[in-house]
């Protein structure tokens, strides 16, 4: 075990300094003069491609039965209304903010497959988990300052944003769980609904303003998109070469640091600061979702959906 834990973390350390930089990239990009849904759409564009190359390298069959694709459609309009809310409200509140909301992302997810599968149960550990990443949550929501006075109660229009986006991926990972059930391979379920989710995604966002559509010009600009373009297409392809690699538990297990990281990125380079509330509420939102889902992982052996361990 000694000899293999440091491999684990050469394997992992590029992961940990690169995977944690995509949000405060994609928010210095939009100070940059990129529009946060122009921007994207070309994401999405970029991430579908890259899921077309894996199951066309792989020799696999896209298309699925029947059963599989009348689930496709709804995971895919669930996955475009979520990263329309993610890009809305990176554009109305602050990265670090984004990130550390985006933590209960895992255990929301979870505990909507638990209560709307009828084949899971949920545990005493789910519930233990959900409360204190919900303390955490309220904190964030309610109080910006370090003074908890009900006057200072304080829920942007952003954050609420968000959470309707978490809700949205977590209908698409239910949508993923019965086309699984159905026979669904990972790399189908995956190619297909990002394929399906960026027209959605283009649907969605023609509520914007077209003049909000220009590409930018200056050279900062799309320096900036070259990064995200060529890190995001080198972290799909490094992450599922690392999950054959290294124990999933263990990658999921990295995600609370990764978020801790991207916190740090977005105070060093966005300049952005983070009150002692909203830390603590940071810090619960990972205990619970780290006591649950782990509890989860070690006592049931369970293969988390797709979406999770994409996150």
């Amino acid at each position: 075990m000694q000899h293999i834990f440091p491999k684990y973390l050469l394997f992992v350390i590029p992961l940990l300094l690169i995977q944690p930089s995509n949000p405060v990239a994609l928010k210095y990009a939009m100070f940059s003069g990129w529009p946060p849904y122009l921007l994207g759409a070309l994401r999405m564009s970029m991430i579908s491609l890259c899921f077309m190359m894996w199951v066309v390298l792989g020799k696999q069959s896209l298309l699925g039965d029947a059963k599989v694709r009348n689930w496709i459609l709804p995971a895919a309009f669930a996955k475009a209304l979520g990263i329309y809310c993610f890009f809305t409200a990176l554009s109305m509140i602050s990265a670090s903010r984004v990130i550390m909301l985006a933590s209960c992302a895992p255990i929301l997810n979870l505990l909507l497959v638990q209560l709307f599968l009828k084949q899971e149960k949920v545990r005493y550990y789910h519930v233990i988990g959900l409360f204190i990443s919900l303390c955490g949550v309220l904190l964030l929501l309610t109080f910006r300052s370090e003074d908890l006075a009900l006057e200072n109660i304080d829920i942007e229009a952003g954050d609420l944003i968000l959470l309707l986006g978490l809700l949205a991926t977590g209908f698409m990972t239910i949508c993923e769980k019965h086309a699984v059930t159905h026979g669904a391979t990972p790399q189908q379920l995956v190619a297909l609904i990002n394929l399906f989710s960026v027209p959605l995604f283009i649907t969605l966002t023609l509520f914007a303003e077209p003049a909000q559509q220009n590409f930018p010009t200056s050279f900062e600009s799309w320096l900036v998109f070259g990064y995200l373009f060529l890190i995001g297409t080198i972290l799909f392809y490094y992450r599922r070469w690392l999950l054959v690699r290294v124990p999933v538990t263990f990658l999921n297990s990295l995600t609370y640091l990764e978020r801790a990281i991207g916190i740090a990125y977005a105070m060093i380079f966005l300049g952005e600061t983070i009150s002692f509330v909203s830390l603590t509420g940071f810090i619960l939102i990972l205990a619970g979702s780290a006591f649950a889902i782990q509890r989860d992982l070690r006592h049931k052996s369970i293969k988390l959906p797709a979406s999770l361990s994409q996150s």
